[in-house]
């Protein structure tokens, strides 16, 4: 098995994922879309886009880290259950995909919210 097999198969499970159930998918990414328009449609200097990146990296990382040990939980199932290399693979795969949500989250709330603030 070779690493575009294993994308495949990541891509086979997040369109099965949207088919199963479209209206969460929908809201995902609409949750993800509304706060990168306003922050795109507000004139923020390049200094603000700069100073965010180290706060949204934390809240990204700090996000990893719960999920790390809180996805084996959603799927009742524990940190003990991750036998095969396939499982530890979804696992990873799973922890830096809430990682890069938490950082798309997190850079434009910060851009809008906290412009004044020495972050």
């Amino acid at each position: 098995m070779n690493l575009s097999d294993l994308f495949s198969m990541a891509l086979l499970m997040v369109k099965e994922l949207i088919l199963d159930f479209p209206h969460i998918s929908a809201l995902i990414v609409i949750c993800a879309l509304i706060p990168w328009g306003f922050a795109l449609v507000r004139k923020i200097s390049p200094y603000d886009w700069k100073r965010v990146w180290k706060p949204a990296f934390m809240f990204s990382l700090l996000s990893g880290i719960i999920a790390f040990f809180a996805l084996p939980q959603f799927f009742h199932s524990g940190l003990s259950h991750l036998n095969y290399i396939t499982d530890w693979l979804f696992h990873i795969a799973s922890v830096a995909s809430i990682m890069v949500y938490a950082w798309l989250i997190a850079v434009p709330a910060l851009l809008l919210w906290c412009r004044r603030c020495k972050v």
